[in-house]
C-alpha cells in the first residue's frame, strides 16, 4: 500500500493501527462486551443444558495462525508445527461464540504460558471478571467454583480444568469426564 499511495511504510503501519483501534473501540462493546455476572450465569446455563456440564463458564483454547516471519525476529514465531505463527487464544461460550480473545503471542510459546501472561489470564486468575461466587451444584451440597475447561496445554487451577491423559485402562467415569470437557 505504501508504494501505491507513495507514502512510507511506517505511515501505512500507523494508519492500520489507528483503524484497528477505532474499529475495536466502536465494535467491542456491542460484539464482545466485558463479561458481568449475568453473562457468566447465562454461559453456565448453556453448558449445563447443552453439554451436561454444570458450573462451567467457558472453554478456552489456542490456535496457531500462520504468519510471515517478521524481520529480525529470530525463531520467536517458529512453532512446534514447523511453521511461523502468532497465537490466538480464545474463550468461548456453549454456542462457540467468543467471550474474550488474546492475540499476537509468539508461535513458539505454549498456550499455558500465553494464558498465564495474557491480560485475559491475569483477569481470570485475579477473579476480576465478575464470575459468580462459589455455590453448590445440588441443594445442601458443598460450594464449588465455576470453571473454564481447556486441553492439557493449560495449567490445572481452581477455576481451570482439563481432561485426564488418555489411557487404555481409563475408568468409565474418566472417559465421560473427558467427553464432557472435550478431551
Amino acid at each position: 500500500m505504501s508504494f501505491s499511495y507513495r507514502v512510507r511504510i511506517s505511515t501505512v503501519a500507523n494508519i492500520d493501527e489507528d483503524i484497528c483501534d477505532a474499529l475495536w473501540q466502536r465494535l467491542q462493546p456491542k460484539f464482545m462486551p466485558t463479561p458481568d455476572e449475568a453473562m457468566w450465569r447465562n454461559n453456565e446455563r448453556g453448558f449445563k443444558d447443552k453439554w451436561n456440564f454444570p458450573h462451567c463458564n467457558g472453554a478456552i483454547d489456542g490456535k496457531h495462525v500462520a504468519a510471515q516471519r517478521p524481520p529480525h525476529s529470530g525463531s520467536r514465531f517458529y512453532n512446534y508445527k514447523q511453521y511461523h505463527s502468532v497465537v490466538l487464544l480464545g474463550l468461548i461460550d456453549a454456542d462457540y461464540m467468543f467471550i474474550a480473545i488474546d492475540s499476537g503471542s509468539y508461535g513458539k510459546e505454549c498456550v499455558g504460558s500465553i494464558f498465564t501472561e495474557s491480560a485475559l489470564g491475569q483477569r481470570i486468575c485475579s477473579y476480576s471478571t465478575a464470575v459468580p461466587p462459589d455455590e453448590p451444584i445440588v441443594e445442601e451440597g458443598s460450594n464449588l467454583s465455576y470453571v473454564i475447561v481447556g486441553d492439557e496445554g493449560f495449567p490445572l487451577k481452581r477455576f481451570l480444568l482439563h481432561s485426564f491423559p488418555r489411557d487404555k485402562r481409563m475408568t468409565t467415569e474418566k472417559r465421560v469426564y473427558n467427553y464432557r470437557v472435550g478431551g
